[in-house]
């Protein structure tokens, strides 16, 4: 029995000591919404809206997590970069636009415990070595720990915030696009490496169009229009409002003057110079040039609503009343408009002058004003009329 219990014993602590393996790995989970390289899944854990560590310091090899989802121009963000003490050691690094282990671009953060005592944060170009320059695009050193970390790709144009600060912006064509994520390679004792409240988000520029009131066809001239830019800053507090263009805009609207608030928002005065329209305006917007903007890329706000004046709109002809017959040529009927204004360019083609006598054409036809127009007659009658032709419209 005593045999029996032996044997059982041993299978016993084979079965538990197996369990405590498969238990204490569970504990390396690939973080939730990521997928592995190598042995990523067991190098990290935690989730993006608390924190996202490493675990396992131990990399031997190209080991990472990659985001399931994600974009080619995108921000990352989170609330403090941690790192260990181990000067030379692998820390983690923050990886995007990663095609494979030869193909992406990594921001890490060296601890220089034994040289400068600042915090070096590193954009490199295909490698994770963090107490080197080799790939490095750029790079910023803080005297202080990482509170706040925040990575923008937008096209060629790669930024880096820390502690709210644009420390590193700088274009780079190598890797348009790619995946996004963590990795780490070849270094020991990263343990404790992590990355709080981490957030990432497409990267597409916006800016909010707020005019200062409902903007409708009676209003428009002297109207403002507040920009609140998003994902990207003006370049300085000057603006050139020939930078800032409107579109699908009434005809007779221009920009009066453009005024800079701060590095992400702008006032853009109107002018309107009554020229009728009819219909509601819906798709009403505004485009900043790429010229006033660091990133170097237009950006077009959102559509605004402009509301017409539908009014009734009557014209009334008159001469000098000195038209006499067989004396038509060269005359002038004066036309005027009640309850709108014309176009700015009238096309005589658009025009009919009706009961003139035989012999007499509508000739050349001006515009005098936004209300009134002349036509002048061309030719003379070539019949006799005995009386007077009352009747021309």
């Amino acid at each position: 029995m005593c045999s029996l219990q032996c044997v059982s014993t041993t299978k016993l602590c084979s079965i538990l000591f197996i369990f405590s393996i498969l238990t204490t790995n569970s504990l390396w989970a690939s973080v939730t919404g990521y997928s592995n390289v190598g042995n990523g899944g067991t190098k990290f854990s935690g989730t993006e809206a608390t924190t996202i560590s490493v675990v396992d310091g131990a990399f031997t090899s190209f080991d990472a997590i990659l985001r399931t989802t994600g974009w080619d121009d995108f921000v990352f963000t989170c609330d403090s970069a941690t790192t260990n003490n181990i000067s030379s050691e692998g820390k983690g690094s923050i990886i995007f636009r990663y095609t494979d282990s030869s193909n992406y671009y990594a921001l890490v953060i060296w601890y220089d415990q034994w040289g400068s005592g600042d915090y070096v944060v590193r954009l490199k170009n295909s490698n994770l070595a963090l107490d080197n320059t080799t790939g490095q695009i750029a790079s910023y050193a803080s005297s202080t720990s990482i509170s706040s970390l925040q990575i923008q790709g937008v096209g060629s144009t790669i930024q880096v915030w820390v502690n709210g600060v644009l420390r590193i912006n700088t274009t780079d064509s190598s890797h348009p696009s790619g995946s996004l994520g963590f990795a780490g390679y070849n270094r020991w004792n990263a343990d404790g490496v992590s990355w709080d409240n981490v957030s990432w988000a497409s990267a597409q520029n916006t800016a909010t169009a707020t005019p200062d009131s409902a903007m409708t066809e009676a209003n428009l001239d002297a109207r403002s229009v507040t920009l609140d830019i998003s994902g990207d800053t003006f370049i300085d507090g000057t603006l050139d409002f020939a930078n800032f263009t409107l579109n699908n805009a009434p005809t007779g609207t221009t920009i009066e003057s453009v005024f800079y608030t701060d590095s992400d928002t702008a006032v853009v005065n109107l002018a309107f110079d009554s020229t009728d329209f009819d219909s509601d305006v819906t798709t009403f917007d505004i485009t900043i040039s790429a010229a006033e903007l660091n990133e170097g890329q237009d950006i077009t706000s959102d559509d605004m609503s402009i509301t017409a004046t539908n009014d009734a709109e009557s014209i009334a002809i008159s001469d000098d009343g000195f038209i006499l017959e067989g004396a038509e040529d060269g005359e002038v009927i004066t036309v005027t408009l009640s309850g709108g204004t014309f176009s700015s360019s009238l096309n005589t083609a658009n025009w009919t002058v009706n009961n003139l006598p035989t012999g007499v054409s509508k000739g050349t036809l001006t515009r005098t004003s936004d209300t009134t127009a002349t036509i002048a007659l061309s030719g003379n009658a070539s019949s006799d009329y005995d009386t007077d032709i009352t009747n021309v419209e």
